[in-house]
């Protein structure tokens, strides 16, 4: 029996937009992942670092006056870092003060590199909770 995961991976995603259009964003990517075959006596481990410029579009909606919905979905120029990113987010808010807020919803994010020998084609998806202070 062989065992195969992932040690660890890190993402950073950096953004600026206005309200009705958002601009052009950038993700970078770390990820050292591991393979062991047989108990160990086989493994192999190697990281890749690279970043991907995307673009975003992202729709905010209030139904009541403490409470709002974001949708927003990006996705990679291809060819740039990856070979594709694709991220999917959905949630819902509740402003607790002027500046702080509680968010719980989805999120799916893919990536699909290959290169120079290294393939990553990996999704993390699930629910986030989140608390937002704004200044």
């Amino acid at each position: 029996m062989g065992h195969r995961g992932c040690r660890r991976q890190q993402s950073l995603t950096l953004a600026a937009g206005w309200r009705a259009i958002e601009n052009e964003r950038v993700r970078a990517w770390k990820i050292e992942a591991g393979v062991s075959v047989a108990g160990g006596v086989v493994s192999r481990s190697g990281d890749k670092d690279f970043v991907d410029p995307i673009l975003a579009l992202r729709a905010n909606y209030s139904p009541a006056p403490r409470w709002s919905a974001i949708a927003h979905i990006d996705h990679g120029v291809t060819g740039m870092g990856s070979d594709s990113t694709t991220q999917v987010v959905a949630t819902l808010n509740y402003q607790i003060t002027d500046r702080a807020y509680v968010s719980a919803g989805y999120r799916r994010l893919d990536v699909d590199c290959r290169s120079g020998g290294t393939r990553v084609d990996a999704t993390m998806a699930g629910p986030p909770l989140g608390l937002t202070w704004r200044f």
